[in-house]
């Protein structure tokens, strides 16, 4: 979420915007051991490195896998 601290704001943050829009990746992965093995919830903690230099990446730090309905 943006939010402009005054309406001359807008332009730029609208700028900046569309490029990290334009800018945006999916990255999936398969872990070792899958979901349907458990049996209670689990935090799994997951870290996205770039090997660009000078390339900012934002992403979640951690998800919970819950065990899937039977």
């Amino acid at each position: 979420m943006i939010l402009p601290n005054s309406a001359e704001e807008i332009p730029k943050l609208t700028d900046e915007l569309a490029r990290e829009i334009d800018s945006q990746y999916v990255v999936t992965y398969r872990p070792k051991s899958g979901v349907a093995l458990k049996s209670s919830a689990e935090v799994r903690r997951i870290e996205v490195a770039s090997r660009r230099v000078g390339l900012y990446v934002r992403s979640r730090r951690s998800y919970i896998v819950t065990a899937p309905f039977q």
